[in-house]
């Protein structure tokens, strides 16, 4: 395939991902970037919490090589590994309550797609400016993201508010997995809550 050719796939790619949209309260902030601040923020690894993701599979893998050598979990020890997740999966969502409280997140109405992020605010923006939106999703355990983005779009909504439409920027794998991973989960539960309305309806 040439390089054209890769790029139309890739772009087709991306409208079929941006298709996929939630409307949503999250806890979130945004924050103005200039030009060099967002190169300078591009060029860290961001901020998340995938370590604990990285803890968990390696705890798995420990316990699995120590089951025999037929690598299967034992009842008992998947019981063990079942509480030791559920521990850390309460302990890391108690860490995130005091992030949120830490990092100043107030819950607001967002749409929410795998390509980025529509909000409303009172701060004036403009296409092309620079942000970056640190926002928390109630994944278990919660996960903690700080993205960059740009402004794509904003309009005027007749209630002394923007309508604000960024595109995500994603410095790395994991950012797009956790919000990707959010989005679907977030779509599934509103199909299945449909469905249900409609069953109980008829």
């Amino acid at each position: 395939m040439d390089v054209r050719g890769g790029e139309k796939v890739e772009q087709i790619r991306k409208n079929q991902r941006a298709g996929f949209r939630i409307d949503d309260v999250l806890p979130v902030n945004v924050e103005a970037l200039n030009e060099e601040e967002y190169e300078h923020e591009k060029s860290l690894p961001g901020h998340g919490t995938f370590e604990t993701t990285l803890v968990q599979d390696l705890l798995r893998r420990e316990i699995s090589q120590g089951s025999g050598n037929s690598g299967q979990i034992s009842p008992r020890l998947g019981r063990v590994l079942e509480g030791i997740d559920a521990k850390l999966n309460y302990l890391i969502s108690i860490e995130m309550l005091r992030d949120i409280r830490r990092r100043g997140l107030k819950e607001k109405p967002v749409n929410l797609s795998v390509t980025g992020l529509r909000f409303q605010s009172k701060t004036s923006y403009k296409p092309g400016d620079f942000v970056k939106i640190s926002l928390m999703l109630p994944l278990l355990p919660p996960v903690s993201l700080e993205l960059l983005a740009s402004v794509q779009r904003v309009e005027s909504n007749g209630e002394q508010t923007l309508d604000v439409a960024t595109m995500f920027h994603f410095r790395s794998r994991e950012e797009e997995n956790k919000v990707t991973q959010y989005v679907y989960k977030r779509q599934r539960e509103m199909i299945r809550m449909e469905s249900e309305q409609l069953r109980v309806s008829q």
